[in-house]
């Protein structure tokens, strides 16, 4: 039978990590996963230390691979991975939960080297992530460093990979790129932040408008 571990904000070793002040999910050298850091500063669109837990409307299985060379392994972009999808101001807000399966799972989620990305289909480039129908293709290159905007504001790399992670998967959830708003609010999670901000401010989170949306397909 396939192994299956359930990734639903709210619920088991994720919950701990969030009560404990996320102290879970230690690399081999010993540290901290970046992803395991509450990332507050972006409370103006979700506080993720006072975030409630929803109930699940939609539950979505994904598997987790590498392709090319890249920093991590397989099991290691997995913990990553499941903090991301566990936080409860992503899209467990609009109800969805994540499990990883082996078994036929809906979504990939794969750490693929910059070339692996760029030859997944046209459209696709070797500077960013891409999602490919299933296949969700996280850049290494932005999985490790960011991008420069983000360094030079200050802000964490587990910040970053919140944001690609869920704005890809958001793709995969049927939304399309948007744009700014308006000068000076947080940017929808679905503009392509590591592009251009057009005015906005970097957000990791959904705004209201897009677990609205989410919500409603979930149900």
């Amino acid at each position: 039978m396939a192994a299956v571990i359930t990734a639903v904000a709210g619920a088991g070793l994720a919950v701990i990590a969030h009560l404990s002040g996320w102290q879970i999910g230690a690399s081999e050298a010993g540290g901290v996963l970046p992803e395991a850091e509450p990332v507050t500063v972006f409370s103006q669109v979700c506080d993720p230390t006072a975030a409630q837990s929803v109930p699940v409307q939609r539950t979505v299985t994904y598997g987790v691979e590498t392709l090319g060379g890249v920093s991590q392994d397989t099991e290691s972009f997995a913990r990553g991975l499941g903090l991301i999808l566990t936080n409860r101001c992503g899209w467990a807000r609009a109800g969805i939960s994540f499990e990883r399966s082996e078994d036929a799972p809906e979504m990939f989620l794969v750490l693929a080297s910059p070339a692996e990305v760029e030859a997944a289909a046209e459209g696709c480039s070797a500077e960013y992530s891409c999602r490919v129908q299933e296949r969700v293709l996280i850049n290494d290159v932005r999985w490790t460093e960011a991008t420069e905007p983000w360094q030079r504001a200050g802000l964490s790399l587990g910040g970053y990979r919140h944001m690609v992670v869920n704005h890809e998967v958001g793709h995969f959830l049927g939304f399309d790129h948007t744009g700014c708003p308006a000068e000076g609010q947080p940017a929808p999670l679905m503009q392509q932040q590591s592009k251009s901000l057009d005015g906005c401010t970097f957000n990791p989170w959904p705004l209201e408008e897009e677990i609205t949306l989410a919500a409603g397909r979930a149900g």
